[in-house]
């Protein structure tokens, strides 16, 4: 007899591995927000002193020809001071009691960022400096018959601290005040001392 081929018993199906249970996805670390860099404005007062040449003997400085000086300034400043500053006060700071003009002390208040305030004196002489003829002009057209051979000049001083002074805010008008304000004079790397 032919001898029997062994029987194969039907292989079972391999079982697939069982899924794992999905993870969920972890979430990222929320982000902090990043610190921007603080721009806090600080005022800072610098001494300015106009000089004029030519003033007759017989001239006493009123108090309107004062006011409208500071005015002259002041507007100069507004129109031309550096966009990194704002004009905060334009302030008398001589004896109020004088009548002579020769010299007219003030102290220039202005507000900026601290890398600007270090070079708002420079910045103050530059916007004075440059538009000094038209302030010269503006001034003879104040008193035509004693300011016509005027000589206006200008430059940085040192205040007399503890001095009363006239002040002028733009656009609040004349009033008083002391005109020193708060900062540090002539700065640090303004190129005037």
């Amino acid at each position: 007899r032919p001898s029997r081929r062994p029987t194969r018993r039907p292989t079972q199906p391999s079982k697939r591995p069982s899924r794992r249970p999905s993870r969920q996805p972890s979430k990222r670390p929320s982000r902090r927000p990043t610190p921007r860099p603080s721009f806090a404005l600080i005022e800072t007062s610098h001494p300015v002193q106009l000089s004029f040449k030519n003033v007759p003997s017989s001239y006493t400085l009123s108090n309107g020809d004062r006011m409208e000086i500071m005015e002259i300034v002041q507007e100069t400043l507004k129109n031309n001071l550096d966009d990194s500053l704002d004009l905060i006060e334009v302030a008398y700071a001589g004896d109020g009691n004088s009548k002579r003009m020769e010299s007219f002390p003030l102290i220039i208040t202005v507000r900026g960022t601290a890398d600007a305030s270090d070079f708002a004196l420079a910045y103050i002489m530059e916007a004075l400096e440059n538009n000094l003829k038209d302030m010269e002009r503006k001034c003879k057209s104040l008193n035509p018959n004693e300011f016509r051979n005027i000589i206006l000049s200008i430059g940085p001083y040192e205040p007399y601290d503890g001095s009363s002074a006239t002040s002028s805010r733009p656009g609040t008008g004349s009033g008083s005040g002391n005109g020193f304000g708060s900062g540090n004079g002539f700065g640090s790397g303004n190129g005037f001392g």
